[in-house]
């Protein structure tokens, strides 16, 4: 395996590792030390959709996990026994472990917790981002002075886009553009699109006229104008979506455990712990924020006019 793409990966595991280090400390932190004396420890269980970790060893992950937890566990007298982290690979998975009440904590796509919301009891807790605002605007790179200048001038042109989970975002906001559009068979365009890894890949395909258009980031985007002024003099943005908090940390609300229950008063004060600070300057680049059903209005909005143009052609 490449050096770099090995590295990738384990600054990925460790990325995993301090999410769960944080579900832990906020779990300990909601229980309260005046409960410490009067209840049993608790175990709690936590199910991270595969979808959200993307190209990471699960063997590798399990034991960075289980070695944090060991190390926490150690020096603590707070009610939690232990934690028991499982990776699953569908929705499908996760719904069957929440029906029977066999999960406290779910991590998952935030597109899929509203298709799990339908049918479920669970609530959103928190999400993990990368910059200091909440959620991820995508944007469409084009040539300044290239031939498309409309969504519609898409069709049957080199479009790379995104490879990870966040791929399906990017799909249903880019058809519901192109429906408002009144575009003719816009999913048509958009499963021509090529699916790429990495954002400079895409973005430097465009740059040097080996594609058409790509979709990435607007951080990313802007990251790469701040280093080479060539591609912000040379590309464009031909279309931004939203802000959209993409995945998000939930709980299962029929869990009878303590740091479920008391979960939303507490999550803000995350930060304040030892630990946990030190735990976020270690990867200044993120910060636990505590999300409500308000703040991911956006991809509401998104899931719920996706479902209504797929209904209206079913009809058809």
């Amino acid at each position: 395996m490449p050096k770099i793409k090995q590295v990738g990966r384990n600054v990925k595991i460790h990325m995993i590792t301090w999410l769960v280090y944080n579900c832990f400390i906020l779990l300990m932190v909601s229980i309260g030390a005046q409960d410490i004396n009067n209840a049993e420890k608790e175990t709690i269980r936590l199910v991270i959709s595969n979808e959200i970790l993307g190209d990471v060893n699960r063997t590798d992950a399990q034991a960075s996990i289980e070695g944090v937890m060991n190390e926490v566990l150690g020096k603590t007298q707070f009610l939690v026994d232990r934690i028991v982290p499982q990776i699953v690979n569908s929705i499908d998975e996760i719904k069957s472990l929440v029906n029977k009440n066999e999960v406290d904590l779910i991590g998952l796509s935030t597109l899929n917790y509203f298709k799990l919301k339908k049918t479920l009891n669970i609530s959103p807790i928190f999400s993990i981002q990368k910059k200091s605002t909440n959620g991820i605007r995508f944007v469409v790179i084009v040539k300044k002075n290239g031939n498309i200048k409309t969504l519609e001038d898409l069709r049957s042109k080199n479009i790379l886009n995104l490879n990870g989970f966040e791929k399906e975002i990017v799909d249903k906001w880019l058809l519901v553009e192109m429906h408002k559009q009144k575009i003719v068979n816009p999913s048509e365009i958009i499963d021509g699109f090529t699916k790429t890894t990495t954002p400079s890949k895409r973005i430097f395909s465009v740059f040097f006229d080996k594609a058409d258009a790509c979709i990435l980031s607007k951080d990313e985007f802007d990251s790469a104008c701040e280093l080479n002024p060539q591609i912000e003099k040379n590309l464009k943005i031909l279309i931004q979506s939203p802000p959209f908090i993409t995945q998000v940390f939930c709980g299962n609300d029929n869990s009878e455990k303590k740091g479920i229950a008391h979960r939303k008063e507490f999550v803000e004060k995350l930060i304040t712990i030892e630990n946990g600070s030190k735990m976020l300057k270690l990867f200044k680049a993120v910060t636990i924020t505590a999300i409500y059903e308000d703040q991911i209005k956006t991809i509401k909005n998104l899931y719920d006019e996706y479902e209504m143009i797929s209904r209206k052609n079913n009809e058809l």
